[in-house]
């Protein structure tokens, strides 16, 4: 089956093996015996494709190898059983033997007939010595092997523990080939040959038999290895700080990117959900009534209305520089007559909304100014205007406005200034004065349109701005002040820039994390690659898996931040804190930090693997014991 030829090994030297010749059987047990230093290891090595051989050659399926037996070709043949015995620390014994079968029945099988059903869910940690290396046999069984190679496989082991090894190891040998090196006495009794490393020169080479050519076998079906790298990020005994320190770097970019927003974003998401600004005023050169009829066919528009003090004749003359008297109040500040198209109507203190156009309702200084606000409702104020004097219900008394409702009717063109003498006729009432060919100031009216809400006035803005230019018809987008607008700007230029700075550094130093364990724990790759996955594979796996967790903590982070934000939004607008929404959403920031967080996890990580130089699991097997 094997056919050694005069094989030479040299370490410096010192030679090891000399003119070594050998031809092994198709089954049996065959004890490499001796003390150690004196050559066993080496065979083994050399017969597993571990280690390189200076002259000579082996035979093995009708391949010749010279110089080193190629470990890719024999692997799915020989099973290389070492006393320091590979597993995977983070799965369960009976995980660790599922990489090696498909069929969990037949791995309960093995378990019963070696007596470890009792240990099949405990950690490698907890086994005993003599446990472990009947798991390791267990391992080769399960992967059909033919040939068996044990390196000292009782070396640690108790005397009970050690028959308990000879004895299954004496049950296979009539139907695999096993090579096992060994320096304790009592295993030639179970030996059919015996190759005493004391004395190689007695050797019989055994010449004469010719070694067994058979077909190579296919490769075995495997088990997806995902689901088992997996679950490394679970096992008890992995360190989560670096997790938590990442995850809350992730949930700080997430509080500062909905701080900082872009400008634009910043200042409509404020419009709509601080301000609730629903209107847009239109500026009109006459009268234009199909301005009005093209505006209520308009399902998204509630309300219409003509803004008195913003088209009353003021009785200034620019041209002529005149300025004549008027007798008539030319302040008065128009509302919306429906209450659900002015979103301050629940501020009223006292009183209520309009019912009738010949109604006022009085801002809370200047009913103070007239008496006591709660006695006025119901009584009626003489109020002069442009066409006549009016006997007026006060109906209602507003509170006194916050900084964010006085943002609302500024944009309304409402300048509440000295509040001693505002108050509001409504929308209702104005309409007769639309067909009033007279009533225009300057030659010129504003009109309000009020509509369902901030994004149906930003769309109707958007698609008939340009048109409306066409036609001497002016829009006056519903916006904040200037101030607010540039403390916006200012945000985004200094916090967007640190969060594109932060991610880069947490993830970089999270991978740095990773890497001092993966170079620490290497051999858990060698142990995958021992038990016949590709470093292709493996590699796949830790950068999917990797990937998966961070995708995870930021998932996390966002699962906090995004309710945190909300309720510190809800709380601010209550009692206003700052005259503005704190946090707001920008989807395509968002969208962007995780984009660049995945990227970057990709290339960190491919980088970071690379630079752990993924041995073959006889190197690391070879970099940690004695190689004679």
């Amino acid at each position: 089956m094997i056919h050694c030829k005069t094989i030479c090994k040299k370490y410096g030297q010192e030679k090891v093996l000399d003119s070594f010749s050998y031809t092994f059987k198709e089954n049996g047990f065959v004890l490499l015996y001796g003390e150690s230093g004196c050559g066993k290891t080496t065979l083994l090595n050399i017969l597993a494709g571990m280690t390189i051989f200076d002259e000579g050659e082996i035979i093995f399926k009708k391949n010749k190898y010279e110089n080193k037996v190629d470990y890719n070709k024999i692997s799915n043949d020989i099973g290389y059983i070492t006393q320091d015995t590979h597993f995977i620390d983070y799965l369960t014994v009976f995980d660790n033997l599922r990489l090696c079968s498909t069929d969990d029945e037949y791995i309960m099988e093995f378990l019963k007939k070696f007596g470890l059903v009792d240990i099949k869910d405990n950690y490698p940690i907890t086994l005993s010595g003599g446990e472990k290396q009947r798991i390791a046999i267990i391992q080769a069984l399960l992967g059909e092997k033919d040939i068996l190679l044990l390196d000292e496989p009782t070396a640690s082991l108790d005397r009970e523990n050690k028959l308990l090894i000879f004895n299954i190891l004496n049950e296979l040998k009539n139907s695999k080939l096993i090579i096992c090196s060994s320096h304790d006495y009592e295993a030639k009794v179970y030996a059919d040959e015996i190759i005493d490393f004391n004395n190689l020169q007695s050797v019989k080479p055994n010449e004469n038999i010719s070694a067994t050519c058979f077909e190579t076998k296919g490769i075995k079906n495997k088990r997806k290895l995902y689901p088992f790298f997996r679950k490394q990020y679970k096992y008890h005994g992995r360190e989560k700080k670096s997790k938590i320190q990442l995850t809350i770097v992730f949930f700080l970019a997430v509080i500062a990117l909905c701080i900082c927003d872009t400008p634009q974003s910043k200042t409509d998401s404020n419009i709509q959900y601080t301000y609730h600004l629903n209107q847009l005023q239109l500026s009109t050169v006459g009268v234009n009534k199909s301005l009005l009829t093209e505006l209520s066919s308009n399902n998204k528009v509630l309300e219409v209305d003509l803004m008195y003090n913003r088209s009353v004749p003021d009785g200034i003359d620019d041209e002529k520089d005149i300025t004549s008297n008027v007798n008539y109040n030319i302040t008065a500040e128009t509302l919306p007559f429906r209450e659900d198209a002015f979103p301050l109507a629940h501020d009223i203190e006292y009183g209520s909304y309009y019912t009738k156009a010949e109604q006022i309702i009085l801002s809370y200084d200047m009913a103070l100014s007239i008496g006591n606000p709660k006695d006025l409702i119901g009584q009626t104020l003489k109020v002069d205007l442009f066409d006549k004097s009016y006997d007026m219900e006060i109906v209602g008394v507003f509170k006194r406005f916050s900084k964010i409702e006085k943002q609302y009717l500024w944009a309304s063109g409402i300048y509440l200034g000295n509040n001693n003498d505002t108050f509001f006729i409504n929308g209702e009432f104005t309409k007769r004065y639309v067909e009033n060919k007279d009533f225009l100031m300057h030659g010129q009216r504003i009109y309000t349109a009020y509509f369902s809400d901030f994004k149906d006035m930003k769309l109707f803005y958007e698609n008939n701005n340009y048109n409306y230019k066409q036609d001497e018809i002016k829009l006056i987008y519903a916006d904040i002040g200037n101030d607010i607008s540039f403390l916006f700007q200012s945000m985004f230029a200094i916090l967007f820039p640190i969060v594109l700075v932060i991610i880069p550094v947490a993830v970089l130093l999270y991978y740095q994390t990773w890497k001092i364990k993966m170079v620490y724990n290497k051999h858990i790759f060698s142990v995958y690659q021992y038990l016949g996955y590709s470093a292709k594979e493996i590699k796949r796996c830790w950068i999917v898996t990797s990937l998966e967790e961070v995708i995870k903590m930021l998932l996390s982070a966002m699962l906090v931040a995004f309710p945190l934000m909300w309720i510190t939004n809800l709380i601010n607008s209550k009692i206003i804190i700052i005259p503005f929404q704190i946090f707001t959403y920008n989807s395509y920031l968002i969208l962007l930090l995780n984009v660049l967080i995945i990227v970057l996890n990709i290339i960190v990580s491919t980088i970071t693997l690379n630079k752990v130089k993924m041995s073959g699991w006889y190197q690391i097997l070879l970099e940690q014991r004695d190689l004679i």
